[in-house]
Formats: C-alpha cells, structure tokens, sequence
C-alpha cells in the first residue's frame, strides 16, 4: 500500500511557524477593521444617541417596526409564491395562510397548559415534601 502525502499534513517547523504568522496577521487586521469601524460607524451613532435621545429613541422605534414589518412582509411573500409554485390554489394559500398561526396558537396554548400542570404538580410535591419524608420515616 502506498501512503499518499496530504500537503496539509505537512510537520515541519517552518510550515508550522507559517500557519501561526499567518493566523496572527489575520487577527491583526480583523482587529484592525473592527476599531476602524468603531471609530467611522459606531463612535457617531453613538455620540448623536447620547446627544439626542428622544429623537434617536423616536428613530430606533421606527426602524424597528419597519424592519419587522418588511421581515414578515418577505417572508410571506416567500411563502405564498412557493405554495403557488407547488400548483396550490388561492383558496388552499389562504387557508394555510389563516389557519398557521391558529395551530401555532393552539401548540402554544396546549404547552403553556402542559407547563403549567407540570409546574403544579412539582409545586404540590415539594409543598408536601416534609409530611412525605415524615411518613416514609415510620412517624418518629
């Protein structure tokens, strides 16, 4: 059986002193561009944060909504065309668009059942813990 040499099986102590400058320069110019967008990106945001707050609060709030708007905008949109794509019609795609989130809202509501007997359940065996352990030890 021949051996085949894997290049990156290479021991050598200069192909290891390689590896190690260059994994070093790496993380020199990934700290490099971390401070340097600090310093260009966030250092101004911040500093207008500070000096404005209400409006940077206002701004935040918007962007926020707005993102989370066009997020599930997208997603739905991604979801409708590949339900149509499989050939379903518009009356299943509503359907399935208007029946999801009652299933998921029923998953939801069964768990937080299931919880909660769960939690129950611990409450009331741990709150009788010492009449058990009395019992168990013959009544001394």
């Amino acid at each position: 059986m021949t051996e085949k040499r894997n290049s990156l099986d290479n021991n050598s102590i200069a192909s290891k002193l390689k590896e190690l400058i260059l994994i070093l320069v790496f993380t020199l110019i990934s700290a490099a561009v971390a401070i340097l967008l600090s310093n260009l990106v966030i250092f101004p945001i911040t500093y207008y944060s500070i000096n404005n707050v209400n409006v940077f609060n206002i701004y935040f709030k918007y962007s926020f909504i707005l993102f989370i708007i066009i997020t599930c905008s997208l997603l739905l949109l991604f979801k409708v065309r590949s339900l149509h794509k499989d050939g379903n019609s518009a009356g299943a795609i509503l359907a399935y668009i208007f029946l999801r989130p009652v299933k998921f809202f029923g998953f939801f509501l069964l768990s937080s059942v299931l919880v909660w007997a769960l939690f129950f359940i611990l409450y009331t065996i741990f709150s009788n813990n010492y009449y058990l352990i009395y019992k168990l030890s013959g009544g001394v």
